[in-house]
């Protein structure tokens, strides 16, 4: 659980460009990166980033079972490897597309 901990604390120094992956394969993105890329302005909206991020990713990963997705596993950004976090799963573009849709 101090983990966990250490990961709330880590919320108001997150950056967008440290939810970067730096080894997404072509065609994919993790759910730390599309945040970062697609919704950084949102990302200081949430009242628990790093929850959403775990929450958001548990149910893309249960979606991509549904349908038999493969994900990737690419290094944890630098934000997640300062808690102990050594890789990450990367999800198809599509995919993360579907589960957040854009804003009209």
């Amino acid at each position: 659980m101090d983990g966990f901990f250490e990961m709330q604390q880590l919320v108001a120094e997150i950056t967008p460009d440290e939810l970067v992956s730096p080894d997404v394969p072509e065609g994919y993105q993790t759910v730390a990166g599309w945040w970062a890329t697609e919704e950084a302005a949102a990302l200081d909206l949430l009242e628990n980033p790093i929850g959403t991020l775990f929450e958001d990713e548990k149910e893309i990963v249960m979606k991509a079972e549904q349908r038999s997705i493969l994900w990737k596993s690419c290094s944890a950004p630098a934000a997640l490897q300062r808690v102990g976090f050594t890789h990450v799963k990367a999800f198809p573009l599509a995919l993360l597309q579907q589960h957040y849709p854009s804003n009209p």
